[in-house]
């Protein structure tokens, strides 16, 4: 936004664009954003999330995708003046997620589908053969 020093708290949690991709990253797994303060603060709210076992997981896998994300993102801003609309941010995002969760469950089939409406509600299938 350019008018303050960029900070990582900023970057991640002040900004208005990131407090609103934050909310639309939660309410796509079905979670309530709670606006946080600080790195602490996020994670703590990550872990307390109401997932188990192989959601938990994905979901933060989700949370690394939506970091990295918003990164590339504050980089081609920087470094070559784009800029990044919201929806941009949040496919980029859900299709970071969705291959990374790919390689790491390989065994498994995700639905492309599935995982763009309600990831939490994907579930995963073994491949035969």
């Amino acid at each position: 936004c350019e008018r303050v020093v960029e900070s990582t708290n900023h970057l991640f949690f002040e900004f208005s664009f990131v407090k609103i991709f934050w909310s639309c990253i939660f309410c796509c797994w079905g979670l309530r954003w709670k606006e946080v303060a600080n790195l602490e603060e996020f994670f703590s709210l990550c872990w307390g999330v109401s997932l188990s076992g192989i959601q938990k997981i994905l979901w933060f896998l989700a949370i690394s995708a939506a970091c990295w994300s918003g990164w590339i993102s504050r980089n081609e801003k920087v470094f070559k003046g784009k800029t990044t609309t919201l929806d941009s941010l949040i496919y980029q995002t859900k299709l970071r997620s969705f291959v990374w969760a790919r390689v790491v469950y390989e065994e498994c089939i995700f639905t492309k589908s599935d995982w763009w409406g309600l990831p939490r509600k994907s579930s995963l299938v073994k491949r035969v053969g």
